[in-house]
């Protein structure tokens, strides 16, 4: 179901083709509704647009109304204005549109003039904006081109995911045990669907490997490779598919994962299973190709809000870090920047399945006003053998290989009345305390910690876990 419009009041830098992927149709702007324009017909005044109106001398157009200002991607290169976008695909919009209205500005980034994003559409009458108009079509005609080449080489099926009533096992019969949390929501007759991080770290049990008479049983699922997820997100995480599992799916000691076949009423877009059937493990280890592991906070004031809240200031188990500008980025060292889990129920239950001569089990409290985040750490101490020939090259050694999962299961949000006491007046405020517990990526040393910032929608997340804290607001399970 599209989601009607957006809108702005102030001031703001937004995203065409973000918004409409999130399903946003249209814009209001100082509460008007932007709908586009005809470009002025008077001298020097090319590539901006509007209700045209005689009685102005000026520009021709009405000033009480929205004047659109239609940029090239070429006239921004060597100039100061904003854009969150780094990405080396260019996406399909390939200009800037600027609206003045009442002293304020919106801008908007990858805007289409052929596809009138958001519904904006300008009437172009000059040769500077029918140039700009030429390149997106130009643009657009090069992807057409590329697409075609490339479509007997990226061939996809419509194939069915992994649900928790299927049988996934490693060679020496070992039995992946399925729960489904992330992926819950998406029912098949009933059965949810396995996304990637409900399998990843999954256990497996009764496997009865031996090497040379010494057991060394498959323990859990330790690796998923993209060439077993379908090509699209369900709840900002990937699908697994039965018949792809073989081909990236393996556990801790090196072994692949297969599927027993079972159709479902899901039927994903995936790659073609004729591309992937006779891979060889040593061929698997070579395709894994490790990327720097992170854990992002998304930070808002409540859930409907798009932009993510600044922070230039938190506490660090009690130690204060503090900018001028907002924090991007930080990194955490798991030695000196972590203390042990204060709560002895809860270690007490992590241990009885995450023992400790494999893992370790540190916790990082972070404090943001009358918030605090409590983040729970589990850092297997063991390499999983398919990694190892892309380790001997990996740059990011301290960060770890793998990346971090959320244990949704262990999530805990509590509310406290605390009285603070000042001279001769004392009020009560509240404290909200949120607990996150993440398995780590392997052997990791530091933890890079990231902060979305605006709408965040550029981002390549590939490698990156997102966790989200909504000020105020208390869950009985992270979502």
């Amino acid at each position: 179901m599209p989601k009607p419009f957006i809108e702005r009041k102030n001031n703001a830098v937004l995203d065409a083709q973000e918004l409409e992927n999130q399903g946003y149709t249209d814009i209001h702007f100082q509460g008007i509704h932007l709908t586009g324009g005809t470009e002025s017909n008077k001298p020097y005044n090319e590539c901006f647009f509007g209700e045209l109106d005689s009685k102005d001398s000026n520009m021709g157009f009405n000033t009480s109304k929205p004047i659109y200002h239609l940029i090239s991607n070429e006239d921004l290169s060597n100039t100061d204005s904003p854009s969150p976008h780094n990405n080396t695909t260019a996406p399909i919009g390939n200009a800037t549109l600027q609206v003045f209205l009442n002293n304020f500005t919106l801008t908007i980034l990858h805007y289409s003039l052929i596809h009138s994003s958001l519904h904006i559409k300008l009437e172009c009458n000059s040769s500077e904006s029918k140039e700009i108009e030429d390149k997106e079509k130009a643009l657009l005609e090069s992807k057409a081109k590329d697409s075609k080449e490339n479509k007997e080489s990226i061939s996809t099926a419509f194939l069915c995911p992994v649900l928790e009533d299927n049988e996934l096992k490693c060679p020496h019969n070992g039995i992946v045990q399925l729960k489904s949390k992330k992926g819950k929501s998406f029912k098949s007759k009933g059965i949810p669907m396995i996304l990637e991080s409900d399998l990843l770290n999954a256990s497996i049990v009764g496997c009865t490997n031996n090497i040379a008479g010494v057991p060394t049983p498959c323990t859990l699922v330790s690796v998923i490779l993209p060439s077993s997820r379908a090509l699209k997100k369900f709840n900002d995480d990937y699908p697994i598919m039965q018949d792809l599992c073989a081909s990236g799916v393996l556990s801790d000691k090196g072994f692949p994962i297969t599927c027993k076949p079972k159709n479902n009423t899901f039927k994903i877009n995936a790659p073609n299973p004729s591309n992937t059937k006779e891979i060889s493990k040593e061929a698997l280890a070579s395709a894994i190709k490790l990327t720097k592991p992170s854990i992002r906070l998304y930070y808002k004031e409540h859930n409907s809000q798009q932009d993510n809240l600044p922070i230039n200031k938190l506490y660090c188990n009690g130690n204060l870090k503090e900018q001028e500008e907002p924090f991007t980025s930080l990194t955490f060292d798991f030695k000196t920047d972590t203390i042990d889990i204060a709560d002895k129920d809860l270690e007490s239950l992590l241990t009885q399945r995450y023992s400790h001569k494999e893992y370790i089990l540190r916790q990082m409290n972070l404090q943001l006003g009358n918030i605090q985040i409590q983040l729970i750490f589990i850092i297997p101490q063991f390499l999983p053998k398919v990694f190892k020939v892309a380790y001997k090259e990996y740059e990011y050694k301290d960060y770890g290989v793998g990346r971090y999962t959320q244990l949704l299961e262990y999530s805990k949000d509590i509310k406290e009345d605390k009285e603070s006491t000042a001279k001769d007046t004392s009020s009560k405020s509240i404290f909200i305390k949120y607990t996150r517990v993440f398995l780590s990526s392997y052997k990791a040393n530091k933890l890079d910690f990231t902060f979305a910032l605006g709408l965040d929608s550029w981002l390549e997340k590939e490698n990156i876990t997102e966790f989200k804290i909504v000020s105020g607001k208390i869950y009985e399970k992270a979502i």
